[in-house]
């Protein structure tokens, strides 16, 4: 996709809601469908049931949360940060890593502290589903 999305709906590093930021849909998904049209009309097939599960279910907010939550871990195999990260664990395992740059003493304390500022906001802290 070339650019970093995960900067965007950010003011001054603060996240801002981008629910109705359509350039960043179209930024996000146009790559991926432009020569894709079945998988275009799944994706919206997919969004249409997020759509029907929030407005006609009472518990549809948390339900809704729930699968957003689930597809958002399911996209993490097709990220940089997941390649990167794997990486990472496998120059661990092959023991040429110096201390500094293993994975706990890099990831762990980043971690920490996304999960203090989520905190601070008010937000549900992200942990590790076993």
């Amino acid at each position: 996709m070339g650019k970093n999305l995960g900067r965007r709906g950010q003011r001054d590093g603060v996240p801002q809601n981008s629910l109705g930021d359509e350039d960043a849909w179209n930024d996000a998904f146009r790559p991926g469908l432009t020569n894709s049209p079945e998988v275009a009309q799944e994706v919206a097939r997919l969004l249409s049931i997020i759509k029907d599960s929030a407005e006609s279910d009472p518990g549809g907010a948390e339900a809704v949360a729930n699968l957003l939550d689930s597809a958002i871990h399911l996209m993490f195999a097709y990220t940089d940060t997941y390649r990167i990260a794997r990486e990472l664990w496998m120059l661990s395992l092959r023991g040429v890593l110096e201390w500094k740059n293993e994975p706990d003493q890099l990831l762990k304390p980043a971690s920490e502290q996304g999960n203090k500022e989520l905190e601070r906001l008010g937000r549900r802290v992200e942990r590790l589903r076993v």
